[in-house]
């Protein structure tokens, strides 16, 4: 062997030590996303799950108010306008409530589309950049030979 051939052999040893960081660089990110993504999603979901079983247990405990407003008699007038007043300031909490929840639903679903597109963006780099380093790998195969 050449001094000259010893310098090209370790050239493209390093450069491909060099391609194969990039690319386990490259390829634990993408998993690492994939999985968070994915764990986010499950998060929404049993979140989206919680919230309806809150709205529907709400819905329940005013059903009962109602009826049990509606049982009193005509002789207990004020005290049935007070639980109606009541019921209508629960009503407005509640309103308010599911308000607050919509708004961090629809920030969740728009965090979920951002990191989707992330990861499109990522997949797509990710090609390219095997692209390029199977053509550098052809490159220095032909250079060698």
């Amino acid at each position: 062997m050449t001094p000259e051939t010893t310098v090209s052999l370790a050239l493209i040893f390093g450069f491909a030590g060099f391609a194969k960081v990039i690319y386990d660089l490259f390829s634990g990110t993408n998993k690492n996303a994939k999985q968070e993504a994915e764990h986010r999603a499950k998060e929404l979901q049993i979140m989206r799950e919680g919230f309806q079983k809150e709205i529907q247990s709400i819905r329940e405990e005013f059903r009962k108010e109602v009826q049990s407003l509606r049982t009193e008699s005509s002789a207990e007038t004020f005290t049935t306008r007070s639980g109606i007043d009541k019921a209508n300031m629960k009503l407005d909490e509640v309103c308010r409530s599911l308000s607050e929840q919509r708004v961090d639903i629809k920030a969740i679903d728009l965090q979920l589309k951002d990191m989707s597109k992330k990861q499109l963006e990522h997949d797509m780099r990710m090609d390219g950049t095997d692209k390029r380093v199977d053509s550098l790998e052809d490159y220095l195969d032909r250079g060698v030979k």
